[in-house]
């Protein structure tokens, strides 16, 4: 499942791009072609110029996601689909230093907005409650131990039902769990 990649962009009503990144998706739910529950920000030039291509042919404007898959024998990205829509994984941009739902926000309000670069980003996106699903799927498939799970989570740096700035939501879900 981590052949699995998105270009997400953001073009403003003029149809400039205010930013764009590229999420790897390390697992899924559910597992071998749904939606990334455990991804990375990374770069992946070949991908980043298609997905603008892509995205500039169509003269789209505002939130997107073009989505491939890395070929396992030639290592040749293929789009298997374009989303019209904030992709679940967007938040992944906070990692490098985009908050594409302030972007966005900001244009609806008309206010100026100038592009926005990334910065390098060395964490992992995690959206908990639907990774523990993948997880027990990836086990009962025997693609992954209890024990790797774990670990993998040691990378984790943005967990999407969590925010230290607001603990409440986080708790109610741990309460759910117990």
């Amino acid at each position: 499942d981590d052949a699995h990649f998105s270009y997400i962009s953001y073009r403003d009503r003029s149809g400039r791009e205010l930013t764009s990144f590229c999420v790897q998706k390390l697992r899924l739910n559910p597992i071998h072609g749904g939606f990334s529950t455990f991804a990375r920000v990374v770069s992946e030039p070949s991908m980043e110029i298609i997905g603008r291509r892509v995205l500039d042919q169509l003269e789209y404007r505002g939130a997107a996601s073009v989505c491939f898959k890395r070929d396992s024998v030639s290592g040749e990205p293929h789009i298997f689909e374009v989303n019209g829509r904030i992709p679940l994984a967007h938040g992944a941009g906070q990692l490098v230093g985009i908050d594409l739902s302030w972007l966005i926000y900001g244009d609806a309000l008309g206010l100026p907005r100038e592009p926005v670069q990334t910065r390098r980003s060395n964490g992992h996106w995690l959206t908990l409650t639907y990774d523990i699903w993948a997880m027990r799927d990836y086990r009962r498939a025997g693609e992954i131990r209890l024990a790797d799970w774990l670990r993998s989570l040691l990378k984790v740096r943005l967990v999407v039902e969590f925010d230290p700035r607001d603990p409440g939501p986080f708790g109610y879900f741990l309460w759910g769990l117990v």
